[in-house]
């Protein structure tokens, strides 16, 4: 019985008709192969901070980073606030996404004292990713200076 599945071969000096898996046939010829082109790497990895007015008398309560392609795994604990040399806890602040390409940190606290800030996305001791698993490539920062203090919320 012959399948759909099944190759049949013809036999032109006979004029018959084998199935390819019959050992009185030789193997069917290989389709010529073409070399393939490797694939094309993607650019690293990059995250960026949305612009934050230079100074401000606002306190900020949040603030947007966007990714150059969708990641997983960003955690509250990859950032780090800092008002000149003092690291200020991020403790409640709350950090979302809808897409996984851009992240919003809200609910920030202390920073209503006039000062210079920085906030830091860490690059390496991170779980951050994107879907071919690749890391992110360098760090990113976004800096502001509230002018003057304001009564914390």
């Amino acid at each position: 019985d012959v399948c759909s599945s099944d190759l049949v071969l013809v036999d032109p000096e006979h004029g018959d008709f084998r199935l390819a898996t019959d050992p009185g046939l030789p193997a069917p010829p290989k389709p010529p192969t073409q070399p393939l082109d490797p694939p094309t790497p993607l650019p690293p990895l990059t995250a960026a901070f949305k612009a934050v007015p230079a100074t401000t008398a606002r306190t900020k309560t949040s603030i947007v980073v966007q990714f150059s392609r969708p990641v997983s795994g960003v955690t509250i604990d990859d950032f780090v606030l800092r008002r000149g040399r003092v690291t200020l806890s991020l403790a409640g602040s709350r950090l979302t996404t809808t897409d996984g390409l851009t992240y919003t940190i809200s609910s920030i606290r202390g920073t209503n004292v006039a000062g210079g800030y920085t906030l830091l996305l860490k690059a390496t001791g991170t779980g951050i990713v994107d879907a071919s698993a690749a890391p992110l490539a360098r760090q990113a920062t976004v800096a502001w200076r509230m002018t003057r203090t304001v009564p914390a919320r």
